[in-house]
This record gives C-alpha cells, sequence and structure tokens, in this order.
C-alpha cells in the first residue's frame, strides 16, 4: 500500500505501455508499405529469401524473412519482413518473392500480401489489448493508491477491531478477500501476498478468516505470521493463541 508498491506497479504498467510501442514498430511500418500492394504485385523470378523463418503458438503465426533480388542497376536490393498474424493449425506458408513498384528497393512476399488482413487484424487485437491492459493497470494503481492511504490514514485515526472477513479465492500470490455482502455495500479486494502467508482460518467451511477495521468501513486480513500488521513472532503466537482460545469457547 505504500509508494514503493505504487511505483512496482507503475513500472510494471509502463512496460506494458512500452511493448505496445514496439510491436507497433515492429510490425506498424511493414503493415502501411503493403497496404497498396495488398491485391497483389509483380514477382521477381531472381529473388530470394536467404533467412526464411516461421513458427505458430496455437494458430498464432510468425516469420521473419531476410529477401534478396538483383536490382535494375546490379546492386543487391537486401529486405526484411516480419508477419504475424491468425490462422489454422496448419496454413499454406508458401510463397515468392515481390516487389513494390511505386517503391524501387523494396521487396516482401506473396504470403505477407496474402495474410494482410489476418496481419492487420491481429496486429489491432494486440495493440487494443495492450492498451486496455495499460489503461485499466494505470486506473487500478491511482485506485490502489488512494485506497491504501484512505486505509492507513483510517487506521492511524482509529483502534483495530476483530472483523470476519471472507476469503473467496485464493491464489499464489493474492487474495480474493470480501466483507459483507457486496449487494448490501460489502466490497471485495484482492490483497498482494507472500507465497509463504497464510490466514487466520475461523470457519474454513464457509471461508471465514480473521480481518481487522477501525471503523467497519476500511479493513484488512491478519495472516498467521502477523507480517501484514507488523507483528514479531512472539506476538503472532499469542494472537493464533487467543484465535485458538476463542474457537474453543466461543
Amino acid at each position: 500500500m505504500g509508494l514503493g508498491a505504487t511505483l512496482l506497479k507503475a513500472v510494471i504498467m509502463l512496460g506494458i505501455a512500452m511493448l505496445a510501442v514496439a510491436v507497433a514498430v515492429w510490425l506498424g511500418p511493414e503493415l502501411v508499405a503493403d497496404l497498396p500492394l495488398r491485391d497483389g504485385a509483380p514477382p521477381i523470378e531472381a529473388g530470394v529469401a536467404r533467412e526464411a523463418r516461421c513458427g505458430n503458438v496455437r494458430v498464432l503465426h510468425h516469420c521473419r524473412f531476410v529477401l534478396e533480388a538483383p536490382g535494375a542497376d546490379g546492386a543487391v536490393m537486401r529486405s526484411r519482413s516480419a508477419l504475424l498474424f491468425l490462422a489454422g493449425a496448419a496454413p499454406d506458408l508458401s510463397y515468392r518473392v515481390v516487389a513494390d513498384p511505386a517503391r524501387p528497393g523494396r521487396l516482401t512476399t506473396s504470403l505477407a500480401l496474402a495474410r494482410y488482413w489476418s496481419r492487420a487484424g491481429t496486429f489491432a487485437a494486440i495493440e487494443a489489448l495492450l492498451l486496455f491492459i495499460t489503461i485499466a493497470g494505470a486506473r487500478h494503481v491511482i485506485a490502489d493508491r488512494f485506497r491504501g492511504k484512505a486505509l492507513i490514514r483510517a487506521f492511524r485515526e482509529g483502534r483495530a477491531r476483530p472483523a470476519v472477513l471472507i476469503l473467496e479465492k485464493r491464489h499464489l500470490f493474492n487474495w480474493r478477500v470480501r466483507v459483507g455482502d457486496p449487494k448490501q455495500g460489502g466490497e471485495r479486494r484482492k490483497w498482494l501476498v507472500d507465497t509463504k502467508d497464510e490466514p487466520i482460518w475461523l470457519d474454513p467451511a464457509s471461508g471465514a478468516i480473521l480481518g481487522i477495521t477501525p471503523d467497519g468501513v476500511h479493513f484488512m486480513p491478519v495472516d498467521a505470521r502477523g507480517r501484514f500488521l507488523g507483528l514479531d513472532s512472539n506476538e503472532a503466537m499469542a494472537l493464533l493463541a487467543s484465535v485458538a482460545d476463542y474457537q474453543r469457547h466461543g
């Protein structure tokens, strides 16, 4: 909830935004250049691919080419091509080297033109997804920062008292915790946790765990090690003993 956690999340969001820029720089210029040629371009009989690599992750296919062909002045023309597109499990990846009549010296492949709209759609989907993650993540970082400051302020101004929380989902690095009924103003919140963190169970069958609140509005779960509260080992053991005593006599 502190500044360090906020900065870490912000760095992650910045990394995703930079990935979106990298994808745009990697695929965007070639898509723009191939747009006028999407209906076809004349092949070059002497054109060859010095490097041609294609692979796939399920239905997402990627190909890289280094294309060469002799130019009108005898010099060797060379172009690089990178394709990313969606297709079936075993698409036709055959190709010929073709030239852009409007841009002497630029080579591409018949595969790039045949898969143009799939490439464009894949590019748009990836960019939209990365943009959505960046914006949603930024909003989450800002909201978490304000919630964290409000939570810290609430605990400074009020004395913490026990609260029953519901652990709805438990993942390796986060817990999804609910307080009250969401339909009646209750909240759900994800808490980042360490892999060693364990909740203090009040009723494992219902998912009830121990939490604390200073005002009935702000809350946080309590872990068995007392790490969330900054307890030392003796204090954590005393807390667990008191919970066990309550369960025996409660």
